[in-house]
């Protein structure tokens, strides 16, 4: 018999087969190659957080701060009047605000700054004109109306959306004493008859 070529009863020192995959040593764990790229990603991704971040609290900052208010102080005023009817007011002390229209917020500040000592002349000569029956509404309508068309002409411009009237304290003249007693005629029996 021909002899047989050198077999081994051991399959682990088999020679691997030719078309089995060679596995290759495990890789190495290349620092310098992963922080090339690690270091560059994390600096790039922590500029965009702190971004997002800044805009965000900038928003939430924004919102929260208030808005400028278009409701403007035009000062102290004061009433007298000038005849004294029972129970009508004959002082009035307050303070006067106006709120401006949206649209004409900016030129309307600008007028008011430029034009302040003439409005506050107005609204005192519109107050000596007023009288104590002016002051018995309590929501002061009619005396809002005229004092707000009286602005808005001053400026030359329709600013004033509303008056605000804020402070008011009144003084009212005392009501008069009705006379209770009144001249009696006796009462005289007509005669019998």
């Amino acid at each position: 018999m021909a002899a047989e070529p050198n077999q081994h009863d051991d399959p682990a020192e088999e020679a691997p087969a030719a078309d089995a995959p060679a596995t290759s040593p495990p890789r190495k764990f290349n620092l310098a190659a992963y922080t090339s790229y690690a270091l560059p990603a994390a600096l790039a991704v922590s500029i965009v957080a702190n971004l997002v971040g800044i805009v965000y609290f900038r928003t939430l900052a924004q919102a929260a701060a208030p808005r400028q208010t278009a409701e403007i102080p035009l000062g102290d005023y004061r009433f007298e009047a000038k005849e004294h009817e029972p129970g009508q007011v004959t002082q009035a002390q307050f303070s006067l605000h106006v709120e401006l229209v949206h649209q004409a917020e900016k030129p309307g500040r600008a007028l008011l700054h430029a034009r302040q000592n003439r409005v506050q002349q107005n609204v005192e000569e519109l107050l000596r004109m007023a009288h104590g029956g002016d002051f018995n509404d309590p929501t002061l309508k009619d005396l809002k109306g005229q004092l707000q068309k009286r602005v808005n002409e001053t400026l030359g411009l329709r600013a004033v959306s509303d008056v605000i009237v804020t402070d008011l304290r009144l003084q009212r003249s005392p009501p008069r004493q009705v006379e209770t007693e009144t001249a009696s005629v006796p009462w005289n029996e007509p005669p019998a008859g």
